[in-house]
């Protein structure tokens, strides 16, 4: 496989940061120019979520729901549609509040993963269960649990596969992230009535590849990035089959991804030692290039992505996870 090495290009980024020591921003939806979210955690051991709203001004600060420590997730199908979700359960946006959604029964029992709102009465989340056994792993389950709008019910997994990864473009058409107990990623595919298994490409399942995240732009685009056992990982759905993108060379790690709006995707990329700043990553089709991040931290990390539909805008979250307790929780905003 050829692996390009990214040429430099000038983007406009803006950068945010959140008070609050030990803070990270971990997850962004976008719904409009002027209408998106960032959710994040504060401090270590016993973290506070921290929610953050772009009126297209400004990032304020939103009063989190009670409960929601720490906050797993954002997502929503319309600004009228907007959920968190957290250890303890999912918060939808009602007004100036938040209403409890449940979600996870006995909820101290429960590691939410991932989840994802495909429409108004459409939402699907994810974990393990932590059995009966609390300090054997062994002894976790993993569940897959859809809210249909009256309440949630349960969806059989193949044995020993968990969800980390959501993508939808509507209520018809989620797609699922996993892996294979004895490693190696799997693609599920939501019709509407059932859950499809979509093959990988052959090279990357004999490699043991796991893809980590996932863009779904529509039934015949879609973005996902993971990594094998040497190197990081890029496939692009082209509405029958995935195909393999030749990533940039030395990269070891992507973390998020997100469509460009351009048949083309942006990647957020770091080496394990934090040591490179070429971590906002673009490829339109044909090459790579990276742009410089706006940050002023020793060691960012992007740990989520979101486009801004009707816009060229790309916002990314994170902060310093090798900082641990005096990482800066930010947000960058391209232009």
């Amino acid at each position: 496989m050829n692996h390009p090495t990214p040429a430099p290009t000038m983007g406009v980024w803006r950068e945010t940061t959140l008070p609050g020591a030990g803070a990270t921003m971990d997850g962004v939806v976008a719904l409009s120019p002027d209408d998106a979210w960032a959710v994040g955690n504060v401090g270590e051991g016993d973290p506070v979520a921290h929610l953050v709203h772009w009126n297209g001004r400004t990032w304020r600060p939103v009063t989190p729901p009670e409960g929601l420590f720490p906050v797993k997730a954002v997502s929503a199908s319309s600004g009228d549609n907007v959920w968190v979700f957290g250890a303890a359960g999912a918060w939808r946006r009602t007004g100036g509040g938040w209403a409890n959604m449940g979600g996870l029964r006995g909820s101290r029992r429960h590691l939410l993963e991932a989840a994802v709102v495909a429409g108004p009465r459409d939402v699907w989340i994810s974990g393990t269960t932590k059995g009966t056994d609390a300090t054997n792993p062994e002894s976790r389950r993993p569940f897959l649990r859809r809210w249909s709008g009256t309440g949630w019910s349960d969806f059989s997994l193949p044995p020993g596969v968990g969800i980390h990864a959501f993508g939808a473009v509507g209520p018809r058409d989620v797609w699922a992230l996993g892996r294979e107990p004895d490693g190696g990623g799997v693609v599920m595919r939501w019709d509407g009535d059932r859950w499809n298994t979509v093959p990988m490409p052959l090279p990357l399942v004999e490699r043991k590849a796991e893809l980590e995240d996932i863009a779904v732009v529509s039934a015949d685009e879609a973005w996902a990035i993971g990594r094998d056992r040497a190197a990081a990982v890029v496939v692009r759905w082209d509405g029958r089959r995935w195909n393999v993108v030749d990533g940039p060379a030395r990269f070891v790690h992507f973390s998020a991804v997100a469509p460009d709006g351009h048949d083309g995707a942006w990647v957020a990329a770091h080496y394990w030692d934090y040591t490179d700043d070429r971590i906002l990553l673009h490829y339109d089709g044909e090459s790579w290039t990276y742009e410089k991040n706006p940050g002023t931290q020793k060691a960012p990390a992007v740990f989520d992505l979101a486009l801004v539909p009707g816009s060229n805008q790309v916002i990314g979250v994170g902060g310093e996870p090798a900082a641990d307790e005096n990482s800066t929780a930010w947000i960058w905003t391209r232009h």
